[in-house]
């Protein structure tokens, strides 16, 4: 890709043609940023089933004011009347999964790259998934209990903190081989440039 990106700096059309090919040849789309997700379904489907099966974490409060009881949804507050899906409470947690989601997606490196550079089809792709994924979140958790919200939610944060910190870690290490190679080049530019007098002629009198 970074070779393609120098090649054809000056035609886009053809840089996207060029990517596009290369992105199918590989079998790289957006749907495999939402490949960790599915494989989590498994684990999403048992801890929903223990946590409301559980007796324990009834009535269990994780903080005494807003999440009061671990087997239920948070409840920040009531809207005083039942709204159709919503329900009657204000539920706070899923909305914020729903933003750590939303980082995640963008954090996603392979997401990032069909986008900056797939094609507008790509783009446009990516640019859907990174909306559906947590509206998705946000329709299936905002019932589910606090427990099970919190649990995936420490989890994506904890993942985009790790991306955080590794691209964070990766730009450093480019930006230190940049300034060696600018050290590096600077030395023989002006070696280049400097050109040795020629030695005088001891026998040539000057006049």
């Amino acid at each position: 890709i970074k070779k393609l990106r120098e090649k054809y700096a000056d035609d886009k059309d053809t840089l996207n043609k060029e990517m596009m090919r290369i992105y199918k040849e590989q079998g790289a789309t957006p749907l495999l940023g939402c490949l960790p997700m599915l494989l989590q379904m498994p684990i999403l489907i048992a801890l929903f089933t223990g946590i409301n099966a559980s007796v324990a974490l009834r009535h269990a409060a994780f903080l005494p004011v807003w999440i009061t009881d671990l087997a239920a949804p948070d409840a920040l507050f009531s809207w005083g009347k039942d709204i159709p899906w919503i329900g009657s409470d204000f539920n706070l947690l899923p909305i914020l999964l729903c933003g750590v989601m939303f980082l995640q997606t963008k954090m996603n490196p392979q997401m990032a790259g069909q986008q900056a550079g797939g094609g507008q089809q790509a783009a446009q792709q990516a640019k859907m998934m990174k909306i559906m994924m947590p509206a998705m979140m946000l329709v299936f958790f905002y019932k589910a209990p606090s427990g099970l919200t919190l649990y995936f939610m420490a989890s994506m944060a904890a993942g985009v903190a790790d991306q955080w910190a590794v691209r964070r870690h990766i730009r450093a290490q480019e930006e230190i081989q940049a300034a060696t190679e600018t050290t590096i080049e600077a030395p023989g530019k002006a070696a280049r440039g400097h050109r040795p007098k020629k030695p005088k002629d001891p026998y040539k009198t000057g006049f």
